[in-house]
């Protein structure tokens, strides 16, 4: 797949909806996986990346954390290092430049999500509804500028997401 030019908020909702699909495809129910990727998501929002990033209480790859724990127990070794693998990329693209010059890491990061889902045969979300959203704004060239919480919605009802269960709203 050729990816579009995106920002990193793009890039980094594409991952979230990426993990979304993988779960989906896998029947993968756990509570802590919808948290995680609505974490995700909620980079459309903050204006603060590093306030965005320090909010979250962990991911679905650490250990201790109850969905990694969870998942470790119910599925096979290589198919729980291959979620691991998808949730370590899929966290990294919005991480990777959060504190360095812009580079096409969160790109590279995003691709190694979309191998993954191919890799598995599950079947991409339609990057197409995502181009509209979180452009590259004046301040925020690389980044992209946020959303209103109700344009997320929208966004998300494109993908048949989920409707917000706890997402900061406007």
């Amino acid at each position: 797949m050729v990816l579009p030019k995106m920002t990193v908020r793009q890039m980094q909702i594409y991952a979230a909806l990426c993990v979304w699909a993988y779960c989906e495809a896998k029947v993968y129910e756990e509570p802590g996986l919808r948290a995680y990727v609505d974490h995700l998501l909620s980079v459309a929002l903050m204006e603060d990346v590093v306030l965005w990033d320090e909010s979250r209480t962990s991911y679905p790859d650490e250990q201790g954390d109850p969905t990694h724990d969870t998942l470790a127990k119910r599925l096979q070794a290589d198919e729980f290092a291959e979620f691991k693998d998808l949730v370590t990329h899929a966290t990294e693209v919005g991480k990777t430049d959060m504190f360095t010059v812009d580079s096409d890491k969160p790109a590279q990061e995003l691709e190694h999500c979309i191998k993954i889902l191919t890799r598995c045969s599950v079947p991409l979300p339609n990057i197409k509804p995502l181009v509209g959203y979180c452009k590259p704004g004046k301040f925020h060239a690389h980044w992209g500028d946020t959303i209103f919480a109700s344009d997320l919605e929208d966004l998300l009802a494109a993908y048949d997401y989920p409707a917000d269960e706890g997402r900061t709203t406007d």
